[in-house]
């Protein structure tokens, strides 16, 4: 056997795993074989980890995937679900495509085995990798995990998964068991010579976890680790009421010696929203983190819901601020706030949430230290009615409600972004192009132009405010309603900030645009809503894209070349799928801009998100997916992007 090809930042890093036939690309535990006692069988004790005895871990699972060169893969996994068992996304998805042919003859996953002689096999109807999963490049660390859907049921219980809230189960120093049923020779990438652990015996394995990078848990053990056919193995941790959780998905190591390896697990906390959306609620029905019901848009004349400067006082870092959804009617299914940090004390974020959930991992408002940032968030409704607003940085927050989405709301038409008014260039409905002046209010025709439907009753917007003379804020609104108390765009003097905004239109189909600074603005049609059209499904936010965080760890997305985003139904996402709402956060070390557009149509004359050297920006992105169920980011200049799911149209 030879270390498999796939590797990670990491120079030494690579997965490993077992071809029955071919060298292929997989994971095995490499317990070290102790030497054998009275003539004994030295594979039946292992310095470090032991045989799994019947029915310790019934959930556990041997993968078999057929190649299509005929070649029989293995790897390990672990029932998660009674239909779904969790593995390695490399086990299934290669720089070339699938690995195997998932649903042909060969292929199938056996539960409740601990080797070759036992267990029940499941066939399995289908694979699915998470978007972030890039298997030939460095971008899948932390994605690399895959879901197998089974035609039937399987015989026994499945694992519990350990949710977000419980990472301290997995915390540096807390030690876990790692399964599987790979090779158990330490020697066995470095010294040619047979597989042993032939018969596929599931062992176990204790390792202490060293580290926590982002998405990864790294673990060691100097006596073991893992080697080829072990990739989608359970790390399991105890729970304080003795029972055993998912928490990682074996990846990959630097080798089979434990002596001198370190063991690379996928952080499953951070792919917990993306399994739920994957396996609806089977996952964890208390935490309810997949779809939730489709809704159609209700706009409404921006509300002001909470004001931390004049109420309650700032939010401190590390806790939590309630607000009621004053106005929103009980069969909301989600709701679109305008959410704008306001003098953060530091560097921070912002989550958005149902009060009756778990506060994601992913991102609402990233903002920098004395800016006033705003952003469009689009959150899924709670049984209380109420949104939590989570700050690791104290800051005061602002937030005005624009709409919600229920059954007898618009409907949703993605367009390809449409350039309505340029106060540099035009058009511009005053005539000739000139700088919007302090006070001023521009008169935006928006129905019936620029693909605009005349029957439309709100339009989604990109807002873009270019060099104010002076900080200020701009207020888009239905022109034959009163400018309301809230603001769309708070730019600073000098600076470039976009923001998207979801606007009812007056009865003449138009938007007004306040500015209290004299400035340039700038804005993008990027669909509308109106009697037919795509519903709305809400998520609590699924990560799909991550260059390795926003820190300066991770890999760079270079100009020129646009970043492909993988959101098909092989991707988890449901197969009709029109348009994609992606809350995208980028720091960047020069000025620039990012463009989201379907892949398969040329890049639009327009951006979501503008940004300056070493401040975060952040901008919800609405965008129609290509054919293919993809969509690409374009970066004017380097910059490190994440990208997180909050809702599609369908």
């Amino acid at each position: 056997m030879t270390l498999a090809a796939r590797s990670h930042r990491h120079p030494r890093r690579a997965a490993l795993a077992v071809a029955i036939g071919v060298v292929a690309a997989l994971l095995p535990i490499a317990l070290r074989p102790a030497a054998a006692r009275g003539g004994g069988d030295p594979q039946a004790s292992v310095v470090g980890g032991a045989p799994v005895p019947p029915g310790r871990y019934p959930y556990a699972a041997r993968v078999e995937l057929r190649r299509s060169d005929g070649a029989l893969v293995r790897c390990s996994g672990t029932l998660v679900a009674p239909t779904w068992v969790l593995t390695a996304g490399h086990c299934v998805m290669g720089p070339g495509g699938l690995h195997a042919v998932i649903n042909g003859s060969g292929s199938h996953v056996v539960v409740n085995t601990v080797d070759l002689s036992t267990g029940t096999t499941m066939t399995i109807a289908r694979a699915v990798v998470p978007p972030g999963f890039a298997p030939d490049s460095d971008s899948h660390e932390g994605f690399d995990v895959a879901l197998l859907e089974l035609t039937a049921a399987a015989p026994v219980a499945p694992a519990a998964v350990t949710p977000p809230a419980e990472r301290a189960l997995s915390a540096v120093g807390r030690s876990g068991i790692l399964l599987g049923v790979g090779d158990t020779n330490p020697l066995a990438d470095t010294v040619p010579g047979p597989a042993q652990n032939p018969n596929a015996q599931l062992n176990q394995a204790t390792l202490r976890v060293a580290a926590t990078p982002a998405r990864v848990l790294v673990a060691t053990s100097p006596t073991s680790g893992p080697c080829f056919g072990d990739s989608g193995g359970a790390f399991l941790v105890i729970a304080a009421d003795g029972s055993s959780h998912v928490a990682g998905v074996l990846s990959g190591g630097d080798s089979c010696d434990p002596a001198t390896s370190r063991t690379y697990i996928t952080n499953v906390a951070d792919q917990f929203d993306w399994l739920s959306m994957v396996m609806g609620r089977d996952l964890s029905p208390d935490i309810g983190a997949g779809p939730g019901a489709s809704g159609a848009f209700s706009p409404v004349t921006p509300r002001r819901l909470l004001d931390t400067r004049i109420t309650g006082g700032a939010v401190r870092a590390g806790t939590s601020r309630a607000i009621a959804l004053t106005g929103a009617p009980a069969g909301a299914t989600a709701v679109a706030v305008n959410v704008t940090a306001v003098n953060g004390a530091g560097l921070g974020t912002v989550r958005v949430h149902p009060c009756d959930r778990p506060t994601p991992p992913t991102l609402s408002l990233v903002f920098s230290p004395r800016q006033i940032v705003p952003n469009l968030a689009v959150v899924p409704t709670g049984a209380d009615g109420r949104l939590c607003l989570d700050t690791d940085t104290t800051v005061d927050l602002v937030v005005d409600l624009e709409g919600w989405f229920t059954p007898a709301g618009s409907a949703f038409t993605a367009m390809t972004p449409t350039r309505l008014f340029d106060s540099r260039t035009g058009p511009d409905p005053r005539g000739t192009p000139r700088r919007v002046s302090g006070g001023e209010t521009v008169t935006l025709p928006v129905a019936g132009s620029a693909g605009v439907s005349g029957n439309a009753k709100s339009v989604l917007l990109n807002l873009t405010a270019v060099s104010p003379s002076a900080d200020g804020f701009v207020t888009a609104y239905p022109c034959d309603q009163p400018r309301p108390l809230a603001s769309n765009l708070n730019p600073s003097s000098g600076q470039i900030v976009a923001n998207q905004v979801m606007v009812p239109l007056s009865a003449a189909g138009t938007v007004c645009l306040f500015s209290y600074s004299a400035t340039d603005l700038v804005v993008d049609a990027a669909g509308y809503y109106g009697p037919s059209g795509s519903a709305f499904a809400p998520l609590g936010g699924v990560r799909v894209a991550d260059t390795g965080g926003l820190g300066f760890n991770g890999f760079v997305v270079q100009p020129g070349t646009p970043w492909r985003i993988d959101l098909s139904a092989a991707r988890g996402l449901p197969g009709d799928v029109r348009a994609v709402s992606l809350n995208l956060a980028t720091i960047a070390f020069d000025d620039g801009y990012l463009t989201v557009y379907p892949c398969d149509q040329p890049r639009p004359l327009s951006s979501n998100l503008n940004y300056t050297p070493s401040l975060v920006r952040t901008n919800l992105a609405t965008v129609a997916l290509a054919a293919d169920g993809s969509v690409c980011i374009f970066t004017y200049r380097p910059a490190l992007i994440v990208a997180d799911l909050v809702g599609w149209y369908r």
